[in-house]
């Protein structure tokens, strides 16, 4: 690993904020480019910051966590999938949000602790 694939790292994961959903349906690159450099800005990242992210890479896939319900709030997690232009593949992960899912482990954790009498 040099320097270069940990500045691509830093940046990829900064860009895994955006919401990418759709875009990995789309076949044409000029369209692609375009939705994802979109999307980044919706994110609230700068239009220089996304073009950077464009020039180096793809998304090729996407995943957000969706509420199923109320019982099932939306978490914040998603996972994308980027391709650079020498044909490598990185994984970004943006982590969950909110209190929210901190109360849900918790909860979890003592109800195991309960169970298993720790």
């Amino acid at each position: 690993m040099n320097s270069k694939n940990i500045a691509d790292y830093i940046y990829l994961a900064e860009a895994s904020y955006a919401d990418f959903t759709g875009i990995a349906g789309i076949t044409s690159d000029k369209d692609k480019k375009e939705q994802t450099v979109t999307k980044i800005e919706k994110a609230d990242k700068p239009t220089q910051f996304a073009e950077l992210v464009t020039k180096n890479y793809t998304v090729e896939a996407h995943w957000k966590d969706r509420a199923d319900g109320i019982s099932d709030p939306e978490s914040g997690f998603s996972g994308t999938l980027f391709k650079s232009k020498e044909g490598k593949y990185v994984i970004a992960m943006r982590g969950t949000a909110g209190n929210q899912d901190l109360v849900e482990t918790e909860l979890d954790i003592n109800a195991n602790r309960n169970y298993y009498n720790i």
